[in-house]
């Protein structure tokens, strides 16, 4: 197949991967801010969707599709590490062992779910489309919650002043962890535009 066709259809690709970045970015960032108006609701909904993965778990379990009893133990184990982080949601800080535990089994929990699924007694039960589908739900779905959600307990403080966030603490209003990063390039970014192009960006 001709060089032309293939250079076009991989900028081609790599136009439609970047698009999908960056709506995967902007719906990132609306649903941070929703979170940030709707604190008690994401606590409630993040107790029913923990509590509602433990019992999908179980069906798994009982159903065959975990083949082990330690892989099945260890998932929900993994996913009740996350209730630690409920007790002062949605303030958090970033430092705190609850936080570096709730990371490390998100790794964990992805792995032996990754065995399960490598395991010749369960490999059959779903093609790998499914596969990206359950991890979303049912894997990476609380981490993602809680990571738009938490707010670092530095945000809350009386004297907190950060120049990248003006117009939030004005407000009063705490600015979530995902956020507030996403905040930070966003401005980095701006900066860099108004370096290059002085009639670029927001600080022109």
């Amino acid at each position: 197949m001709g060089f032309l066709f293939q250079a076009l259809t991989r900028l081609a690709g790599f136009g439609a991967n970047l698009f999908l970045a960056l709506c995967i970015s902007a719906g990132l960032y609306v649903a941070c801010e929703m979170a940030e108006d709707c604190s008690s609701f994401m606590k409630k909904l993040l107790k029913w969707y923990i509590g509602g993965t433990l019992a999908v778990y179980s069906m798994l379990y009982l159903d065959g599709a975990i083949y082990s009893f330690p892989i099945y133990l260890g998932t929900s184990v993994c996913i009740l590490c996350y209730v630690p982080l409920l007790e002062t949601f949605p303030v958090v800080d970033i430092m705190s062992s609850k936080v570096m535990l709730a990371i490390l089994v998100t790794g964990i929990n992805h792995y032996l779910w990754h065995l399960n699924f490598a395991h010749p007694e369960t490999a059959y039960f779903a093609s790998l489309l499914d596969l990206v589908g359950f991890f979303i739900y049912l894997v990476w779905g609380i981490p993602a919650l809680f990571g738009i959600s938490l707010t670092s307990s530095t945000d809350c403080l009386p004297g907190f002043d950060n120049n990248d966030m003006k117009q939030q603490h004005k407000q009063n209003k705490p600015v979530g962890v995902l956020k507030s990063l996403m905040d930070y390039f966003l401005v980095r970014k701006d900066e860099a535009l108004h370096r290059v192009a002085p009639g670029m960006g927001k600080y022109v």
